[in-house]
């Protein structure tokens, strides 16, 4: 679901309709969130933290590095443009600490900037998972999402426009940071989650409604419009983790949507150029009319991010085993499957 909306959001900007489909990015970051912190989590009681997350962070490169760069190089090979004079940021993972710098989005590899916050988020969070004080956990959660609306703030009242406000990853800590909390609160989260997430899809729509009509919101608000929204995800996520019944479990447990999931990481690594992929973006969206457009765009994509999986993130996933974290952290608390093949 999610990365059909960001999809969505790429290929058929006219067809909007003042719904944000971009969005689906703070879906992944809440989910991400959730399954990395109940990972991390789990791997606390173990007397070898060091080795605990030596693992992680192990497991963590051989489910994302080879498709990375695999894209990055293809990009490269077929002269994605601006590639060839942004493949260092891109590399590094700091595609969002560039956008950010120059104020500009780099064309067809734009998305990549989500990826770049993940990655950074990686790199802060299991040291505080892991290591902190128990007593410090649960208030450095609620830190981290209470310090992302501030910093957009401090940001829009520096003069920064919108679009860049949650660009670095310190503005996305509320939609990381929400997910982490269902994973230290459950079974509570229920509770929790549950009573606020209506209060804040009501504001949250308002605001969309309001923006779209024209009215200027203030800047408090607007600061806090991505938390209303991180905090509807987050009851989705936690609705999804308790299961779905009837019709919509149906659907959402059908194999091809399960597919989808299952390789929606190649579908978003490749989903911003497959339309250069095809002759440019221009040149394409002139020569296919819609719907065909976005039926050969939707092929393609999913067909690359397929041959990846299974000729590529499937067989190194593998490698896994060598990197358990049962056999480092004996007597833990059993992790759902979806959370270990995360």
């Amino acid at each position: 679901m999610a990365v059909a909306a960001v999809a969505w959001s790429h290929w058929e900007r006219p067809y909007q309709y003042g719904v944000p489909f971009g969005a689906g990015v703070h879906l992944f970051y809440v989910l991400s969130g959730f399954l990395i912190t109940s990972i991390l989590l789990d791997l606390r009681p173990h007397a070898d933290r060091l080795g605990a997350v030596r693992a992680f962070y192990i497991r963590r490169a051989l489910r994302i590095f080879p498709a990375f760069y695999l894209t990055l190089a293809l990009a490269w090979l077929g002269n994605v443009i601006p590639i060839r004079d942004t493949w260092g940021w891109h590399a590094a993972y700091l595609s969002n600490v560039q956008v950010f710098l120059t104020e500009t989005w780099p064309g067809s590899l734009s998305h990549l900037w989500s990826l770049a916050v993940e990655e950074q988020f990686y790199l802060l969070w299991p040291w505080l998972i892991v290591f902190a004080p128990r007593r410090w956990v649960m208030p450095a959660i609620v830190a981290a999402i209470v310090s992302a609306p501030v910093f957009r703030a401090v940001l829009a009242m520096a003069g920064y426009r919108e679009t860049l406000l949650a660009v670095l990853m310190p503005g996305c800590l509320d939609s990381l940071g929400l997910g982490a909390l269902l994973a230290a609160l459950k079974p509570r989260a229920t509770g929790v989650i549950g009573h606020t997430a209506l209060p804040a899809a009501v504001v949250w729509i308002a605001m969309l409604v309001a923006e779209a009509n024209g009215v200027i919101v203030p800047l408090g608000l607007m600061a806090l419009k991505q938390t209303f929204q991180a905090l509807v995800f987050a009851w989705l996520v936690l609705r999804a983790t308790e299961g779905f019944g009837g019709m919509a479990g149906r659907i959402l447990s059908a194999r091809p949507l399960v597919y989808v999931g299952r390789i929606s990481y190649g579908i978003y690594l490749v989903h911003g150029f497959a339309g250069d992929l095809l002759g440019g973006v221009g040149l394409f969206s002139r020569a296919i009319p819609e719907p065909w457009r976005l039926l050969v765009l939707t092929t393609l994509t999913v067909g690359i991010a397929a041959l990846s999986w299974r000729l590529l993130e499937q067989p190194i996933n593998r490698l896994k085993k060598w990197f358990p974290y049962d056999s480092i952290a004996p007597g833990l608390v059993s992790t759902p499957a979806a959370v270990r093949g995360g």
